[in-house]
């Protein structure tokens, strides 16, 4: 019950957050153009994941979510590179890893803390493969919430908050789904506190 609570909360507090709306037209901050640039990538790893699921996944409900996680971020994605585009955010690619370490540390977050620390080569072949999918996904997506909360307390660009927003709503509702998943399918309950707070 604490754990349903307290994903409730964080939720309610980050789209409120985002309740705040900001000109369309605002300059970019700091935060703007590190979340655009990270989520990208952050975005691209979760792609991989659950392209392996559509393919190995051994439930229809975890093919279905997976093929939803690559619809959508794949739109984001397109969406976060025009932005970038238009607001001349320099892309991670010109900057290499550096630009990664600072942009987390622009968004509060370690790579643990923002989920981008996960090696992959663990899920293809995974037996039970969902299960491990879940492992690996929840705390992914927990970090994309760490990400949006960053950057629509500190953000201007409306559009990228609106991404932001998005993400929250998105991503909550499939780490709820993919742990109620693990509970009735393995008989485990996720780790406490696994849920962002800020």
């Amino acid at each position: 019950m604490k754990l349903v609570l307290r994903s409730a909360a964080v939720v309610l507090s980050v789209a409120a957050l985002g309740g705040v709306s900001s000109a369309s037209g605002a300059m970019a901050t700091k935060t703007d153009g590190a979340f655009a640039r990270q989520m990208q990538a952050h975005h691209s790893m979760a792609i991989q994941m659950a392209m392996m699921a559509t393919e190995e996944g051994e439930h229809k409900a975890v093919r279905s979510t997976a093929r939803n996680i690559v619809k959508r971020q794949r739109h984001e994605i397109d969406r976060l590179m025009r932005i970038a585009e238009r607001r001349d955010i320099a892309p991670s690619a010109t900057h290499g890893n550096t630009q990664t370490v600072d942009d987390l540390a622009t968004l509060g977050l370690t790579r643990r803390k923002a989920g981008m620390h996960t090696d992959m080569t663990g899920l293809h072949g995974a037996n039970p493969f969902d299960r491990r999918f879940i492992e690996m996904m929840v705390p992914h997506h927990e970090g994309a919430l760490r990400m949006a909360s960053a950057e629509l307390k500190r953000g201007k660009v409306g559009e990228l908050r609106a991404i932001a927003r998005s993400i929250v709503e998105s991503q909550a509702e499939e780490i709820r789904q993919m742990k109620k998943w693990r509970a009735t399918w393995y008989g485990s309950q996720p780790r406490e506190g696994s849920v962002p707070t800020r």
